[in-house]
């Protein structure tokens, strides 16, 4: 994985981060060593979560929970242009009244998205 880091195949968001800080567990310990993996959000990411949260209004739902960096990834990934990878499964359907899956917006905006082990595979990491 840290190769992948090095690479700038793997990256991520400030807001995950900050996600991760709040559990303070193995997987921020993990993170903390590799802090440059999270790029501040530009202007742009600004721009495009808002476009994410004007399109997608019960996304905010889910603002203060674990998740709440959810949008800023989608955000992120798109300007990048970079497949997200998620633990998530997409739901059968999209509902108005919860906050959607972050493999079904992917799916809706046209963006790649792969669960976790599908990308340790594509990524030939190994264990």
């Amino acid at each position: 994985m840290d190769r992948l880091i090095q690479q700038g195949v793997v990256i991520s968001c400030e807001e995950v981060y900050e996600e991760l800080k709040r559990q303070k567990d193995e997987l921020f310990r993990w993170a903390k060593k590799r802090k440059t993996v999270f790029e501040k959000p530009s202007e742009d990411t600004f721009h495009q979560l808002a476009e994410l949260m004007n399109a997608y209004p019960n996304y905010a739902a889910a603002s203060g929970t674990t998740n709440s960096a959810d949008p800023w990834v989608i955000a992120h990934a798109k300007l990048a242009r970079a497949t997200v990878v998620t633990y998530e499964e997409a739901a059968l359907k999209m509902r108005d009244t919860k906050p959607p899956k972050i493999p079904n917006i992917c799916d809706d905006l046209g963006m790649r998205c792969l669960g976790v082990l599908d990308f340790l595979k594509e990524a030939n990491v190994k264990f």
